[in-house]
C-alpha cells in the first residue's frame, strides 16, 4: 500500500458514468477541468512554522473534486493512484 507524507492525499480516480451517475456538477466545475476521486489514504498533515502539525480535513473514503492538473500519477501493482496536496482538493461530495 502507499502511505502519503505531510499534507498529501492518495486518490483513486472515479470514472464518470453519464447514465448512472448520482453526482451532478455545475458547468463551471466542468469548465475548470476538475476531476472526481475517492480518498484511499491521507498523510498525517503538514507541520507549520511553530512545529505544530496541522490536521487534514479529508478522510479515507471521502469522494472529492480536485484540480485536473494537480495530481501526480503513480502505478502500484497494476493499479493507478493519484497523489495531490490537500490544497488541490476543491470540495468534498456528500
Amino acid at each position: 500500500m502507499i502511505k502519503p507524507l505531510s499534507n498529501h492525499v492518495v486518490l483513486e480516480a472515479v470514472k464518470e458514468d453519464k447514465k448512472k451517475s448520482a453526482i451532478l456538477l455545475p458547468e463551471t466545475v466542468k469548465e475548470e477541468k476538475s476531476e472526481i476521486g475517492t480518498v484511499v489514504a491521507v498523510g498525517p498533515g503538514k507541520i507549520d512554522d511553530n512545529g505544530k502539525r496541522l490536521p487534514i480535513e479529508i478522510k479515507k473514503g471521502d469522494t472529492v473534486v480536485f484540480s485536473k492538473f494537480s495530481p501526480h500519477k503513480v502505478k502500484i501493482s497494476e493499479k493507478e493512484y493519484l497523489i495531490v496536496r490537500q490544497d488541490d482538493i476543491l470540495a468534498i461530495i456528500d
